[in-house]
């Protein structure tokens, strides 16, 4: 399988400042995975690029009783693979090698874009590690108009738009079951600092070969205060609710990530 670092976040040993995109977006995220996996049954939850396995935890606690959430991250040093491992709670596993059995879900928050091979990557998960009918979560960058040095520094090979994230979905056999955008609050932010470098004469491009090697981001050393954190936590929330709402009611939102669930055919 393809190198995937570990998420856009860092493992670290105690449990960090978490960035109110983080945390609105796993809540977003547990619940739309939840509305498609069993409730009367446990599922088994193959989580990829699942960095220091927050999310992974936060969909546990959400899922019913039996439940298991296997993080796949290939970006898992000896050391950091044996702590994550002594540290999980029962239910969590960690691993860098891809488990040779099938799931009830499959999990891409923010991956598929680190990985030079998208298509082949994906059709190989969703193939090999969903059960026929199970649930595919993804989410990517949106508007490659957007690409900046924050994306050159994550590993960023690309960002996506509607109709490439489709053309890769169709081309892994994944049935779209619903889609759309999210984080519209973020556009206008990101959109400034694509200007600033087109004014400072960036013209910021993907690496050739290879992953980027990772950089300090604002997600992994947030330190803003309480009252800041919740504030933003809940603009974000109430964003990415309002945004899922539209996407229901087949309105075209735009967002600075789109998501999808898809089915296994």
């Amino acid at each position: 399988m393809p190198q995937v670092m570990a998420g856009d976040g860092q493992a670290t040993s105690a449990e960090p400042a978490r960035h109110p995109w983080e945390t609105a977006r796993a809540e977003f995220f547990v619940r739309l995975a939840c509305e498609h996996l069993p409730r009367d049954r446990p599922s088994a939850v193959l989580d990829v690029g699942s960095g220091d396995g927050y999310f992974a935890r936060t969909l546990l606690a959400a899922l019913p009783p039996g439940s298991t959430v296997t993080c796949l991250d290939t970006g898992y040093s000896d050391e950091v693979l044996a702590r994550l491992s002594h540290e999980s709670r029962p239910g969590v596993s960690f691993t860098r090698a891809r488990p040779e059995r099938v799931f009830d879900a499959l999990i891409l928050l923010d991956v598929i874009e680190h990985v030079i091979d998208d298509h082949g990557f994906l059709r190989t998960l969703a193939q090999q590690s969903v059960r026929p009918g199970g649930a595919v979560v993804i989410s990517v960058p949106a508007y490659p108009m957007l690409y900046t040095q924050h994306d050159v520094d994550l590993g960023h090979h690309r960002r996506y738009t509607r109709t490439t994230l489709a053309e890769l979905q169709a081309g892994a056999q994944l049935e779209v079951v619903e889609s759309g955008g999210l984080f519209s609050s973020l556009l206008v932010a990101r959109g400034a600092q694509k200007v600033l470098e087109l004014i400072r004469g960036i013209r910021s491009q993907p690496a050739p070969a290879g992953l980027a090697e990772h950089v300090a981001t604002e997600v992994g050393t947030w330190r803003a205060g309480a009252l800041v954190t919740r504030a933003i936590h809940s603009v974000l929330a109430v964003d990415a609710v309002l945004g899922e709402r539209l996407a229901r009611a087949r309105v075209a939102v735009p967002g600075l990530s789109v998501w999808s669930v898809c089915r296994r055919s």
